[in-house]
């Protein structure tokens, strides 16, 4: 076959593509690294508001020691002013449009990482244990998923993703077999008795609040039908709830 080089084949764009090539190549390779349980570290996602909730999975399922946005740089900046790289190469990527399209995200992803810069205390105690788990809606046709801890299961059933609103994704924190810290944005939740056992799970208390420097400081007491009412807006939020068996 005969040898050719990059601007013999592709001409003006070469250089752009050229580049694109490398970019995938080193993905790959670090994608490779990563599963030989090195640190993984994520310096590129999408920067739209439906991504942001992949920050706290990406943290407290996968340990990421860094995620960012891609060219988070320009997230407070005036998307009509913002120069977006030409479509042939979001092609040749394999890169929807819509992921540079960052209108709307700067809120959320703000809350998000002061969130995980508070609960790090947390995630340090319990990181590697069952009394952490993260979750995030993978797709459109993702509904849930159950997380097993030590005295009950507890069901989270993602809301529908709005236009420009992160998906559905937390976190779980088992602070002792009765007490949970619950944080994150667009689901719901039901708490359940262990598997055979005859009895009802109830929330003896939930209270809202925020955690600062791993510590959660509560806010107000929910009573009546707001005890019940175990849904997390689109906004980061954070709630703990204390339950018995009955």
């Amino acid at each position: 076959m005969e040898e050719s080089s990059w601007p013999r084949v592709f001409g003006d764009h070469a250089s752009e593509l050229f580049m694109s090539w490398g970019y995938a190549r080193a993905v790959e390779m670090i994608a490779r690294a990563g599963q030989k349980e090195y640190p993984l570290f994520v310096p590129e996602v999408r920067k739209d508001p439906e991504t942001v909730s992949h920050l706290l999975y990406a943290v407290g399922h996968d340990h990421a020691i860094g995620v960012s946005p891609f060219g988070i740089e320009d997230l407070c900046a005036d998307p009509a002013t913002l120069k977006k790289p030409p479509f042939y190469i979001l092609m040749a990527l394999n890169i929807d449009v819509s992921a540079m399209d960052s209108s709307g995200a700067s809120p959320y992803l703000s809350a998000v990482y002061d969130l995980i810069r508070q609960i790090d205390p947390l995630y340090f105690k319990y990181r590697g244990t069952g009394h952490m788990q993260s979750f995030v809606k993978h797709g459109p046709d993702d509904g849930g998923i159950l997380l097993p801890f030590e005295s009950y299961d507890i069901v989270v059933s993602y809301e529908r993703t709005e236009p420009k609103k992160p998906v559905g994704g937390g976190m779980i924190f088992e602070v002792d077999p009765h007490h949970f810290l619950i944080l994150g944005m667009n689901f719901s939740f039901k708490v359940y008795p262990k598997l055979g056992q005859q009895a009802t799970a109830v929330i003896g208390q939930r209270r809202e609040g925020k955690i600062e420097n791993g510590q959660f400081i509560p806010g107000r007491i929910l009573n009546g039908d707001e005890r019940r009412d175990t849904r997390l807006g689109d906004m980061p939020e954070v709630m703990e709830i204390e339950m018995y068996l009955q």
